[in-house]
């Protein structure tokens, strides 16, 4: 018996391109396909973010940076500071109703290293391309 088995496809359409003509040119008996199938969502455009995702990014851009206190699962809490988490800076602090996990899994920040209890994340070249396509977009 013959089983093709792959996962974590995300919506890449070479791949789904891919998977289909081997499908379609083999002798398979079964086809497993074990999640993560879509895409994850997209923000196109700065509007589809709260107002306090918008201000960590525009913030992030001008050189703050977001921090997250893991020593207690339940006490979890964002900030972001002026020139770096530890630095001095003013400080602004967000709760978890701000949902500011959201831009690290739509892949506008991603964390940068791990200190315990501080995780720390850096603005990534989607966010910033988003942010530049805002303020041209603006103009």
């Amino acid at each position: 018996m013959k089983f093709f088995c792959t996962a974590d496809i995300h919506g890449n359409m070479t791949i789904i391109k891919k998977i289909i003509k081997l499908v379609n040119n083999s002798e398979l008996d079964c086809l497993i396909l074990a999640g993560d199938i879509t895409c994850k969502s997209k923000v196109r455009t700065l509007e589809e973010l709260t107002n306090k995702q918008k201000e960590v990014l525009i913030l992030m851009n001008s050189g703050w940076q977001l921090g997250l206190n893991t020593s207690s699962f339940s006490s979890r809490s964002w900030w972001i500071q002026e020139g770096g988490c530890g630095k001095g800076g003013k400080v602004i602090n967000y709760d978890k109703r701000n949902n500011i996990s959201k831009l690290s899994s739509l892949e506008l920040i991603k964390d940068e290293g791990f200190c315990f209890p501080t995780q720390t994340y850096y603005l990534t070249d989607k966010g910033k391309n988003l942010l530049t396509q805002i303020q041209k977009d603006e103009k």
